[in-house]
């Protein structure tokens, strides 16, 4: 086999190992996350405590009983958007 096509296959084989890697951390991410959403009680963490999240509620849409995600979808996403990001942040 020619140095060449050595060279080739080797390049290969990183690539697709890359690859499957990539795609065991994205599965795992997702396993993580759809568990800890099924183990936590929503006033488990600090910003569900009722006082908190008025707070909270306040401070990001001047009204404290208005949900953030409601109020950022009327003023700038009236329309469904193309592509978002979610970040989770573990136990908040």
């Amino acid at each position: 086999m020619s140095s060449t096509i050595r060279a080739s296959l080797g390049s290969l084989a990183r690539r697709w190992r890359s690859v499957v890697e990539a795609r065991a951390e994205t599965e795992a991410a997702r396993r993580f996350w759809d568990e800890g959403g099924r183990c936590e009680p929503e006033d488990h963490y600090w910003g569900a405590q009722p006082l908190v999240r008025r707070a909270i509620n306040r401070r990001v849409t001047g009204d404290p009983n208005r949900w953030p995600m409601e109020w950022f979808a009327a003023r700038y996403a009236r329309e469904p958007l193309e592509r978002g990001l979610s970040i989770g942040c573990g136990g908040g």
